[in-house]
């Protein structure tokens, strides 16, 4: 069942074969494109057992995932409550890694922005995930005692308000210092609190609604199918619009690149978070668990399943190939500084993001008769 895919991520990690696979298989799709509409059919519309492959992601996927950002969110916790106590270089470069295996937990537990990390306050994303951080805001709380998360200035909490803090200044003495202000640590632990909250909130929501998410297995709009399917393709523009997009200037009203809108923009990792947030799209598309490499129920199977499925699953996993190879031709530096001094090579892998996107939304959504419940502004 899965024989195809395996082939195919063998295969491409040698750059020659990956040229000839890439060709081969978009020739390939455009066959069985033909075959099919001659009259070919590869499965039945309704055949498959979406409550499996439901069960797999919750169970292998969604849970493990909000388990493990748990754990790292409490581990940043502990990190710089003992930063802020006792401020030396050791406790600063403990406090930035424990935010780095955080944030790296947070790639592949926030395309699950649904269900119960929804509430009438806004998703989980909207509470911890925002980017660009407003760096002016924050200084202008820190200096107005502001403590508060309860209100809907976003861009000055999260994940990103975190990194600002704790990377913005060029050297670690410098970092310390500005922490000699009690006011700045205060506001630093409210933030990573907000964090902890919201993420044991949805953490914990998940446990009770799996079952709820297993069994409603439907397809219409508020079936787990449905949400599933409507975040997983959000998620992947999210890669597209806002970590590659808006800092290379790619986005609706913008002239120019603003490379200082790029995700992790004081640390300098925006490139080593769209990697592993791409890895986190790619395995829920195949329903591979990230551990074991178990290879179990995911959208792939699920295509293969109906009339010209196992076409457009060839295509897409041809069409992916060519993404990270653009990804992975982005130099290991800080992403704001390439959109500077090598702007062709963001350039070429927007270009294959935005050529991806078909695979990943219209087409899928067609072949598999789900709607598309969200609007990503920007006509795709």
């Amino acid at each position: 069942m899965m024989r195809t895919a395996l082939l195919l991520r063998r295969l491409s990690a040698n750059p020659l074969w990956s040229l000839v696979l890439t060709t081969t298989a978009i020739a390939t799709a455009a066959t069985f494109a033909v075959s099919c509409n001659n009259g070919t059919t590869e499965g039945s519309t309704d055949s498959f057992d979406r409550r499996s492959m439901l069960r797999n992601i919750a169970e292998n996927f969604i849970i493990p995932s909000y388990s493990e950002l748990q754990s790292k969110v409490n581990a940043m916790q502990a990190a710089v409550n003992a930063f802020t106590a006792s401020p030396s270089e050791a406790a600063l470069r403990a406090a930035q890694q424990a935010w780095e295996e955080a944030y790296t937990a947070w790639q592949y537990a926030c395309t699950f922005d649904f269900g119960p990390a929804t509430t009438s306050t806004g998703t989980l994303f909207q509470k911890i995930g925002v980017f660009p951080t407003n760096a002016a805001r924050i200084e202008e709380r820190i200096q107005q005692r502001n403590f508060s998360t309860d209100d809907f200035s976003r861009d000055t909490r999260g994940f990103n308000a975190v990194e600002y803090l704790l990377f913005s200044d060029s050297t670690l003495a410098q970092i310390i210092s500005r922490f000699s202000n009690p006011d700045r640590r205060q506001y630093l632990q409210a933030i990573v609190a907000d964090i902890k909250a919201n993420v044991d909130a949805t953490a914990n929501a998940w446990q009770r609604y799996r079952a709820e998410f297993i069994t409603n297995d439907g397809t219409s709009v508020g079936s787990s199918t449905s949400m599933l399917f409507n975040e997983f393709v959000k998620s992947f523009e999210h890669i597209k619009n806002f970590k590659v997009g808006l800092p290379a200037g790619k986005r609706p009203g913008q002239t120019r690149p603003e490379p200082q809108k790029v995700e992790a923009f004081y640390s300098g990792k925006s490139v080593k978070f769209i990697r592993e947030h791409l890895q986190a799209i790619e395995m829920i598309y195949l329903g591979m668990h990230r551990r074991t490499g178990i290879d179990d129920l995911g959208f792939d199977d699920y295509l293969r399943s109906v009339p010209n499925g196992a076409a457009l699953v060839i295509s897409t996993l041809a069409q992916l190939e060519l993404v990270k190879q653009r990804m992975n031709a982005l130099p290991d530096a800080p992403l704001s500084q390439t959109i500077v001094s090598n702007f062709a090579v963001v350039d070429a892998f927007h270009t294959e993001l935005q050529r991806h996107t078909r695979f990943f939304k219209s087409e899928m959504a067609s072949l598999l008769s789900l709607t598309i419940t969200f609007s990503s502004g920007d006509g795709d």
